[in-house]
């Protein structure tokens, strides 16, 4: 996978770093509902070419070291 910036930046519940960095941010939508969103061509909103993942029962903290590209 090709993403803005060569890494993703993990911004926990913040807004997308934009600039042309990729990011992820984690939305809670209900109590054991939460959905990672990656902004992967950095452009700082979500769009079809973007990556939405549900996280079912989401347990830890997420950091940008689970973010690791190679």
């Amino acid at each position: 996978m090709s993403v803005a910036g060569g890494h993703i930046e993990y911004v926990d519940a913040g807004n997308f770093a934009g600039s042309g960095q990729a990011s992820a941010h984690l939305q809670n939508l209900a109590p054991g509902d939460d959905l990672l969103q990656i902004d992967i061509d950095g452009d700082g909103q979500m769009t079809s070419n973007d990556m939405d993942i549900s996280l079912t029962n989401l347990t830890g903290t997420l950091h940008n070291s689970n973010f690791l590209l190679t």
